[in-house]
């Protein structure tokens, strides 16, 4: 099947109502699908645990402080369970 990989923004406010209803729509596309959130953004934890997601905290970041997108193919890759 499908593995999505994202990160996220901290679970609060409107954001917390966009991003828990993304990551729903997402796991409701077939009941194998797989769904890893990278980061550890306030909630981002919980959220994974109440949606049965796979939640990975660590990120490596740029100098500028942004999240790697290498570094989340890489570990997504090497995580997932699908191909």
């Amino acid at each position: 099947m499908l593995t999505f990989f994202t990160t996220e923004k901290a679970f609060r406010g409107h954001d917390e109502i966009i991003q828990r209803n993304a990551l729903k729509r997402w796991k409701l596309l077939d009941r194998d699908m797989e769904v890893i959130v990278f980061g550890e953004d306030e909630g981002a934890a919980e959220v994974c645990a109440a949606l049965d997601l796979v939640h990975h905290a660590h990120v490596e970041l740029h100098a500028s402080g942004r999240n790697r997108l290498d570094y989340m193919f890489q570990r997504a890759s090497q995580m997932a369970r699908h191909e």
